[in-house]
């Protein structure tokens, strides 16, 4: 009888916790909302901490709060045929297209411009991160997030992706993984949905997906374990981003290394309206 009682216990534990997970897809059974005028606000913050020196510290420090805005602009066709959604943060542009199985970045426009830009240092030196070089930290945050950006798209210029990348796959599954960047282009970026979780911030409760960005900066085949980029997504956006980069090294102009920092820009919504 203990027996037979036991076993009925996990039978209706097993459909408790499958009903749970089932309500909480169906409430995540969304696309990334893209209504015109929707737009979103965030606070950002960017911190570089853990010199190897202190003489470094003094000078490189970055400690930088703002606010910066991302609105869906307008709709626009591309190539007499292509219709997408734009994007704007400032004078920055995304030219999405939403299809069955996910969303599609098909376009880029002055990329880098909006992002807040940190203070010029006071002497030449630049950064190296697995193998490539960048101005500043501004600069490799801009490469984290938008690849295409290190191409240096000049100003009002538009840039295609051929073929288009897939920033999200649609249905949202638990544990799915897919390309977002093919190797070379300019390098290697998979996406994978981690796990479902609720954030209670300022703004309200959402219920999100977790979804993780794996990197291989030096498409070298191995996917880095200094480079980590987590967004939140709900069916109201994007919710949080944190990205976390470890062991930067800074060198002046001739490559000669001065020594090693790690940086951390955090982006958290504060206001939205669909």
């Amino acid at each position: 009888m203990k027996n037979l009682y036991f076993y009925a216990l996990i039978i209706m534990s097993f459909f408790y916790f499958s009903g749970c997970q089932d309500n909480n897809n169906a409430k995540l059974n969304f696309e990334f909302p893209l209504t015109v005028g929707a737009q979103w606000t965030y606070q950002r913050i960017q911190q570089s901490t853990n010199f190897s020196s202190d003489s470094l510290k003094n000078i490189y420090s970055t400690n930088d709060t703002s606010e910066t805005t991302v609105k869906v602009s307008s709709i626009v066709t591309l190539r007499d045929s292509v219709k997408t959604v734009v994007l704007k943060n400032g004078r920055y542009a995304v030219y999405y297209q939403a299809r069955d199985d996910g969303l599609y970045e098909i376009a880029y426009q002055n990329a880098g411009a909006g992002l807040p830009v940190l203070p010029k240092q006071s002497e030449p030196v630049q950064i190296k991160l697995n193998n490539r070089t960048f101005k500043n930290v501004a600069e490799l945050s801009r490469a984290l997030q938008s690849p295409l950006s290190v191409l240096k798209i000049k100003s009002d210029s538009l840039l295609f992706d051929d073929p288009p990348a897939k920033t999200l796959q649609y249905p949202f599954q638990l544990e799915a993984q897919w390309t977002y960047r093919k190797k070379y282009d300019p390098f290697l970026i998979d996406k994978r949905v981690m796990d479902v979780k609720t954030l209670r911030i300022e703004s309200g409760s959402f219920l999100c997906y977790h979804i993780k960005w794996l990197y291989d900066f030096d498409n070298d085949g191995v996917t880095d374990d200094n480079v980590y980029l987590d967004d939140y997504i709900s069916k109201e956006g994007l919710i949080e981003r944190d990205i976390t980069v470890l062991n930067i090294k800074i060198t002046n102009t001739e490559g000669q290394e001065l020594g090693t920092h790690d940086y951390f820009d955090h982006y958290k919504l504060i206001d939205f309206s669909l």
